[in-house]
């Protein structure tokens, strides 16, 4: 039966509950830091929490990850990740909790040291040697990744943008768009990841998955989130909200040969942050305007709103126009 072959094994999501992958990581290089996943695909620490809804035939369920721990799994520092669902679902004896000890080596490739099964208590050990690469640093399209003859992941599609989910997450840019193909390729499913997040949307048939619904982080956003600018021009935001997803931004000065009368900027850098509510947050909308209530810039505060700009020369990337300014009240 699909659905409980699916509950068995949770897909590439779940990491090989079917078996273990031909790429082990002989040879990889773990640090002092690796139970820290800073992997574009997957970022998460210790007291991260991922909340997923149920829709279609799994609506009313709900499922989280999150990392409760630091653990040393043969000599490696190791994230410890649980899954867990809840909720009222008649289909909800067909998933099974688990849990999961990641490490990210130094080039930022993500492997898994060890699996347990959490109801039945039975325990999948790797080791340094074996262990399960889980997400390299730098998925390309046609890449197959855990390839074990009847099931395998591949990569579809880099930068992805996703609209918005109907748990109120989105628009996602620069998504990851993945396949697990399995029984002889009758069993089909796609799998979006989010920078500096992890996966946010699995389509397990035409009308059924799981969406992103939230994401609490360990770390806080600092009380004081008013926006900086240095004499540069730089940009740096604590604190920006997208469909309640809270982020820190990092904005250069771009130079645009294409209009030099008016004042550009291009992302150099985010992360996610949790608890951005203060009024000082800046806030990005669905067109990905960004409205600065605070930003501090040679000693003096203002008001700035930042428009989306679409450059033709780098069509991939983010960039911002100067749309207003006006003294901070």
């Amino acid at each position: 039966m699909k659905l409980i072959q699916k509950g068995a094994i949770w897909l590439f999501l779940m990491l090989l509950i079917i078996g273990i992958s031909e790429t082990r990581a002989q040879g990889a290089e773990f640090g002092a830091q690796s139970a820290s996943l800073t992997n574009k695909y997957l970022t998460m620490s210790k007291g991260d929490k991922f909340v997923y809804a149920g829709y279609g035939n799994y609506t009313g369920f709900f499922m989280y990850y999150e990392a409760t721990a630091t653990e040393i799994i043969d000599g490696v520092n190791c994230l410890k990740v649980i899954v867990v669902y809840e909720g009222q679902n008649p289909l909800a004896e067909y998933f099974e909790p688990r849990c999961y000890w990641f490490a990210q080596d130094v080039e930022g490739n993500v492997w898994v040291l060890q699996e347990a099964d959490l109801r039945r208590l039975g325990v999948l050990y790797y080791g340094r040697k074996d262990a399960v690469l889980f997400l390299p640093k730098s998925p390309r399209p046609g890449q197959r990744i855990f390839d074990v003859g009847l099931s395998y992941v591949e990569v579809l599609e880099t930068g992805v943008t996703l609209n918005k989910l109907d748990t109120g997450v989105g628009p996602l840019i620069d998504c990851l768009k993945m396949e697990y193909v399995a029984d002889e390729g009758r069993d089909v499913d796609i799998i979006y990841l989010a920078p500096y997040l992890f996966f946010v949307r699995a389509e397990w048939d035409a009308i059924s998955g799981w969406n992103l619904q939230k994401v609490t982080r360990k770390f806080q956003t600092p009380s004081h989130s008013c926006a900086s600018a240095d004499q540069d021009l730089k940009i740096n935001i604590a604190c920006a909200v997208h469909n309640g997803i809270g982020f820190s931004l990092i904005l250069e000065f771009y130079s645009n040969p294409s209009n030099p009368l008016t004042t550009y900027w291009k992302l150099s850098d985010y992360a996610p942050v949790d608890n951005c509510s203060c009024p000082e947050c800046a806030s990005i909308d669905d067109s990905l305007d960004i409205f600065i209530p605070c930003i501090e810039y040679n000693g003096s505060q203002f008001t700035v709103r930042l428009d989306r700009y679409v450059n033709p020369d780098d069509p991939f990337g983010f960039y911002w126009e100067f749309g207003s300014l006006q003294p901070k009240e």
